[in-house]
């Protein structure tokens, strides 16, 4: 199951962002169920982890059950997600599809420091 990073705009506001780490696709449908379709940005993949359908389930539930409670015509994870022994979405399209950012210019390297001048010997000096 793919993880991804993303801000969460709680109740969907630009000024109540919280920055949420190893998010699962299913987890973000149930975010956007709980905070408005547009509350998820900067959606960014990560690593891979090993979960089942059946952990995943149980951990969503425990998490965010309270929430969908209250929130009408859903109320339920398996209302939002589909039943038990339906599979889960293991990755977001188009996220996974990005291309990886493209390497800017190569840094030019630092210009070699100037010599130090000769010394000069203060009693040599001539003013005029």
């Amino acid at each position: 199951m793919q993880l991804y990073s993303a801000k969460v705009r709680l109740a969907g506001s630009l000024l109540n962002e919280v920055l949420k780490e190893e998010l699962t696709a299913p987890e973000v449908t149930v975010l956007r169920a709980i905070h408005g379709p547009e509350s998820i940005v900067d959606l960014k993949a990560g690593k891979q982890v090993d979960r089942s359908d059946s952990e995943e389930r149980a951990r969503l539930e425990q998490m965010y059950a309270p929430a969908l409670a209250t929130i009408k015509n859903v109320q339920t994870l398996t209302a939002l997600i589909g039943p038990e022994g339906t599979s889960l979405a293991k990755t977001i399209p188009g996220v996974d599809s990005l291309p990886p950012p493209k390497a800017g210019r190569p840094k030019k390297p630092d210009p070699e420091p100037e010599p130090d001048p000769e010394p000069v010997d203060p009693a040599a000096v001539q003013f005029t």
